[in-house]
């Protein structure tokens, strides 16, 4: 098995996507020859044109494999925008920060990160309307259940104040957003910055 298979294996020991894997020929994104200056950060079936579309898994399409939560093998300062897809969730709260930080490392001055998550301010607000029930929002919140390990995959509640924070500390500025059903997509551009605050910068065409 080749060193790529075998570090995908590692990463992911979900049994059902084992012999997917190992069918795969997909790069690692560290050995992936193309120049790029746009990453789809975990867009599983989502893929964006004129990106390169990664994921843990071997999606249908996509360009290479990487696991979100390691650190990524591009050199800082040399990508002008990421799209980061419904994956927050899958993460532990601690490592959310570092992750971020890794995304806006990264990134060109002026570059953009666009991050969709499941709103829970809005689900919350659905709930008190009386318009979702308890099991529909066990399942937006925790996920459905792993069929082989009967374990829920989702680890992590977001709401735009607390991203907003976190983005803000690393240095990025809010600059809108969208919001589709219960998932809400923030860009945030990173700044530069001068006398102690972040400013907002027009990147060049």
């Amino acid at each position: 098995m080749s060193i790529v298979k075998s570090y995908v294996l590692q990463m992911l020991k979900l049994k059902g996507t084992i012999e997917e894997i190992k069918q795969s020929s997909l790069p690692l994104l560290s050995d992936l020859k193309l120049s790029f200056s746009r990453l789809n950060i975990a867009c599983g079936n989502h893929h964006k044109k004129g990106f390169v579309n990664i994921d843990l898994k071997p999606f249908k399409g996509i360009n290479a494999l990487w696991d979100m939560t390691q650190k990524f093998p591009i050199s800082t300062g040399t990508i002008t925008e990421i799209n980061f897809g419904n994956s927050i969730k899958h993460m532990k709260m601690g490592q959310v920060k570092v992750v971020m930080k890794d995304m806006v490392r990264m990134l060109v001055p002026g570059g953009t990160i666009d991050i969709a998550f499941y709103d829970f301010a809005r689900i919350a607000i659905q709930y008190r309307l009386g318009k979702v029930d308890i099991p529909y929002i066990n399942t937006m919140i925790y996920g459905s259940a792993d069929p082989v390990r009967g374990e829920q995959h989702h680890k992590l509640i977001m709401d735009e104040k607390w991203l907003i924070l976190v983005m803000t500390s690393l240095g990025c500025v809010s600059i809108g957003s969208t919001t589709k059903a219960w998932v809400r997509t923030i860009r945030f551009q990173k700044g530069v910055k001068r006398n102690g605050k972040t400013k907002k910068t027009r990147r060049s065409r």
